[in-house]
């Protein structure tokens, strides 16, 4: 039996309009930082990604990701895991594309479909799903946990193409629950509307109360580090925390209270992370103490508060350059940039 999944990144059923603040903005549910909160990485991977491993370790063989232009980076990554990237300009609803994802599926002899606006990360068994989906006879399953709908969706893919009982844009309607049966998740869901649900992420991984593991090496128990990362020797880590790959923890720091400083940060002298996330590529400076929020580039996102502050002092907060971005030399060779070769040199 072939199976297939399709995910749609950037389109959700609940509208959302936000409103200025007069030293902030509120920020949209599900969005960090203009990107869906389930592309953002936490503990060194995505939420997407994760969803998207457990699914090929199901045994879903094919895998197609329908992504908005402006949301395609982070999703890229996914390409290398043999993995569709579709985008999808903004002038086609991305319903319309996952129906021509359907049917080409359909002409390849895929039976049964997972389809999803991947807003939440949920844990649950796909094989299970469809024994359900199969059981009860119907075109289309929907998966519920005790707070709702988790906008994911089983399909029998040559019946919805044929009769077209159910057609794709009223999966987005709560109302068609007359048309699907209901698979009751009993897993771990977070369904990542907010910045304090991003930290339950954390929190929950970190306490083995769902199946995700750091991204890296167990330096000591409960303390991670990715690929190349670093800390002073008098920077104080206290477990459980996360540094990812080749971010760096500068003299006299200290990271604490379950917190995560993730790949190509830079966390400068005397600062303080304590229960705290701080979102790749993101510079913190000196003598800082940053508690109870997320950092992404120059934005902070306290918990508890549907904000964002924009800090302007590039000496505070600021985007760092990514780890993977060329630098080169009249002649072509990568370089180092100086700031570069001088931490090298402090760090030995």
């Amino acid at each position: 039996m072939l199976t297939g999944a399709i995910l749609s990144i950037g389109q959700s059923s609940r509208a959302f309009h936000g409103a200025g603040s007069s030293w902030g903005r509120i920020y949209e549910p599900g969005m960090l930082g203009g990107s869906p909160m389930v592309c953002v990485e936490v503990l060194g991977t995505s939420a997407l990604e994760r969803i998207v491993e457990k699914l090929r370790r199901d045994g879903v063989e094919l895998v197609t990701v329908l992504v908005r232009d402006e949301y395609s980076p982070p999703a890229q990554r996914l390409a290398q895991k043999a993995v569709k990237i579709k985008q999808v300009p903004p002038a086609i609803d991305l319903w319309s594309a996952a129906e021509c994802v359907l049917r080409e599926y359909v002409q390849q002899g895929v039976q049964y479909i997972l389809m999803s606006t991947v807003g939440a990360y949920a844990e649950f068994d796909f094989a299970q799903i469809v024994r359900f989906h199969h059981e009860r006879k119907q075109g289309l399953t929907s998966v519920v946990d005790e707070h709702g709908h988790l906008e994911l969706w089983v399909v029998d893919a040559k019946r919805v193409v044929a009769t077209r009982a159910v057609g794709l844009n009223r999966l987005m309607d709560f109302t068609a629950d007359d048309a699907a049966a209901s698979y009751p998740l009993r897993g771990y869901v977070n369904r990542l509307r907010t910045v304090g649900d991003l930290r339950h992420l954390v929190i929950d991984a970190f306490g083995s109360r769902c199946s995700i593991r750091p991204q890296g090496r167990e330096v000591r128990p409960g303390i991670w580090f990715g690929d190349g990362a670093r800390a002073h020797r008098h920077a104080r880590i206290a477990a459980p925390a996360y540094l990812g790959g080749g971010a760096r923890l500068r003299a006299n720091t200290v990271v604490t209270g379950f917190s995560t400083v993730e790949r190509g940060c830079d966390v400068h002298n005397n600062t303080v992370i304590e229960d705290a996330s701080v979102l790749a590529n993101t510079y913190v400076g000196r003598g800082l103490n940053v508690s109870h929020a997320v950092i992404d580039g120059n934005r902070l996102l306290p918990l508890g508060r549907n904000l964002v502050v924009e800090i302007q002092d590039s000496k505070l907060l600021h985007r760092t350059l990514p780890l993977d971005t060329p630098r080169t030399m009249a002649g072509g060779a990568a370089s180092p940039s100086l700031a570069e070769r001088l931490l090298a040199t402090a760090w030995n």
